[in-house]
């Protein structure tokens, strides 16, 4: 398959957007990701960025959106706020644009065990997928096998560590 990663963090939805409407690839051919900023953490704020992913785009649907982080880049990891409420908005407006068939699925990012069990708790649509850091030297097999056990696709971003792996004999 054909896949294409973007977020807002990334700034490379235009381009992306214009590369698949002008690829000549049909668009069922590909998937295409992107990711809602870690620091939108309201209703409003995510429903707005799934509407500006896809104006930015220029797509009418996109496969997989999903939460880049649990907490804002500048809180990474901060134990004093885990944001279980704020995430359960943005998953809301998740839920209501996959409703609305502008996703063709949901997902998470970073998103820790009890990011996630915070999250299914109230959530009607159980996240689909959760992006971890996994590579050679980084597998978080707890969380892989809470994953599996919960029917969440895990997938492994930088899985050759950032570059690191391929100067590794």
């Amino acid at each position: 398959g054909r896949g294409m990663d973007t977020a807002q963090a990334y700034g490379n939805e235009a381009g992306v957007g214009e590369g698949v409407r002008t690829c000549g690839v049909s668009r069922d051919e590909m998937f295409i990701t992107s990711k809602i900023a870690a620091e939108a953490k309201s209703y409003d704020t995510a429903a707005k960025a799934i509407d500006d992913i896809l104006s930015k785009t220029g797509l009418s649907y996109l496969d997989l959106v999903i939460i880049h982080a649990p907490q804002p880049w500048k809180q990474w990891r901060n134990k004093n706020n885990r944001y279980f409420a704020e995430n359960k908005e943005v998953w809301k407006a998740l839920e209501d644009a996959y409703q609305a068939g502008k996703l063709k699925a949901i997902g998470v990012s970073n998103f820790l065990q009890d990011d996630l069990e915070s999250l299914m708790a109230d959530c009607t649509i159980k996240p689909m997928v959760n992006q971890i850091l996994a590579h050679i030297s980084n597998t978080p097999l707890e969380l892989m096998a809470f994953c599996r056990q919960n029917g969440i696709l895990v997938e492994a971003y930088s899985p050759i560590a950032h570059g690191k792996v391929l100067k590794n004999k």
